[in-house]
Order: C-alpha cells, then structure tokens, then sequence
C-alpha cells in the first residue's frame, strides 16, 4: 500500500509544473494527490506497531511525526530558496517527486518483523523520515534489530502479593 501511495504521489508532483491550469488539467493532480494526502497514515501506524510492539508503538510515531515536521519545515525552505534563486518552483517539485518515487522503491525493502531484513532496510526507514515532507515514514534504522514483543492473551491478570 504504501508503495503505492508513494509512487502515485510522486508522478502527481511530476506532473503538476507541466499541467495546464484548467480543471481537467489539474484534475489528475487533485485526484492522486488529494486521495492519498492522509492516506499513508493508518498502514505507517500498522508497520510501527508490528514493527515496535503496542507498548513502543505511541513513542515511535510521536519521533516519526517530529521527523515528518522537521522534514517537512527543509523541503519548504529548500522550495523557497529554489523560488528566490532560480525564480521556478520546477526543480522543488521534480525533486519531491523523484524522492517519493525513491521511497516508493526503498519500502519495498521493508520486511515484516522477524525476517531477515537486507542491509539496506535500515537506510530505507531513515531515508523515507528523513526526505520526504508529504510522505510519513515507517521507524527509524532501529526496527530492523528491534524484536516484536507480544503481550499473553491470559485471561487472568496476575497482581503481586502484598505480605
């Protein structure tokens, strides 16, 4: 899913600076990007829990979205000092959509919890944090080393004896 949720959003910001300004130019834009804007929330959700445990999984994503802001804060002055510089946003958004494309391609990288996982899983997960602002990411180079602990599903709860 998020493959896909990357990629189509990486050629709808290829797309854009070439599209003509009219509704049924921009439609397409509006349609891929606008239908996965929240989209990659709940699968990254999924992936931090699977990946981290239940127990992690909130502190996880809270570095996830500090992350996502801070990447989010340089592609916004990166744009704008591209606009200043070169009087174009052209380059900003080819940029933001090759690298969405490039994280299209590094979550396919991403194993479940367990397997082994190839050398480059790790750089996948700070890659896809660290440089793409409209895309949230799944962990950081920790989840490929850190186990998946489960809670026991015992009905009984087991609560220390006072003596």
């Amino acid at each position: 899913l998020l493959f896909w949720y990357y990629g189509l959003r990486g050629l709808a910001l290829l797309y854009l600076p070439f599209a003509v300004f009219t509704f049924q130019g921009l439609s397409p834009f509006a349609l891929f990007y606008g239908l996965d804007w929240i989209a990659t929330v709940p699968p990254t959700v999924a992936l931090t829990v699977k990946t981290f445990g239940r127990e992690k999984a909130s502190l996880v994503f809270g570095w996830i979205f500090a992350g996502h802001q801070l990447g989010a804060a340089c592609a916004a002055f990166g744009a704008g000092l591209m606009r200043t510089e070169l009087s174009t946003y052209l380059p900003a958004f080819v940029i933001a959509g090759a690298l969405c494309i490039v994280a299209a391609g590094l979550v396919l990288l991403l194993r479940s919890a367990g397997t082994r996982r190839p050398a480059g899983a790790a750089i996948a997960n700070l890659v896809i944090g660290s440089v793409i602002a409209a895309a949230y990411p799944s962990g950081g180079a920790v989840a490929a080393e850190t186990p998946m602990r489960h809670r026991s599903t015992s009905s009984r709860s087991r609560k220390p004896s006072i003596t």
